[in-house]
């Protein structure tokens, strides 16, 4: 489980991997810039300092935010933030003989900022999570999908780091219409 780095010393495999990708894309990055018609690198002020920090800094976030072949692996993000919060769910209905009246505690303050995490860097996925957690919740556990929705509507109200106008419109937009309250709580 242990590799050997370019210091010479042992390491976790996946810090190894991870420090021998990022070399990597720095290496292609600074050879992209040393190109005669780029000419990023050059001595200079702060600011242009700053700029090739930041050109430096721009391919390894996206390579750690890749969901195709990133350092992170999403979908496996996505299927352990569905199972965290049917888990949660599991534990709501355990006892009951059936999920009419199902109180729906908040979802874990942990679970919701890996919601938070995942869907700033693939909102576009949000309608997808939420709908297969609506679904999922419904077939497993028989709950209505409007409970379900207002459930991770308050449980990112009380914990997620983004504004409530953000939230909102966001869980207008990515809750499926079967999960959306009429009064839009």
């Amino acid at each position: 489980m242990s590799a050997t780095t370019a210091f010479g010393t042992e390491q976790p495999r996946g810090l190894v991997e991870d420090h021998n990708r990022l070399t990597k894309i720095i290496a292609d990055s600074l050879e992209d810039a040393e190109k005669p018609k780029n000419r990023l690198f050059t001595r200079g002020s702060t600011t242009r300092r700053e700029e090739q920090a930041a050109h430096l800094a721009w391919w390894p976030a996206v390579a750690i935010n890749d969901g195709t072949d990133g350092f992170i692996p999403l979908d496996a993000v996505r299927t352990t933030i569905v199972e965290a919060v049917l888990g949660g769910l599991a534990r709501d209905v355990e006892d009951l003989d059936d999920s009419t009246g199902v109180f729906l505690g908040d979802i874990r303050r942990g679970v919701v900022h890996l919601i938070d995490w995942y869907i700033l860097r693939e909102p576009r996925l949000a309608p997808a999570l939420f709908g297969e957690i609506c679904l999922d919740a419904r077939v497993r556990f028989g709950l209505d999908p409007k409970d379900v929705g207002a459930l991770l509507r308050r449980s990112l109200h009380l914990d997620s780091g983004l504004d409530h106008q953000t939230l909102n419109a966001l869980l207008d937009l990515a809750l499926p219409p079967s999960a959306q309250s009429p009064d839009g709580l």
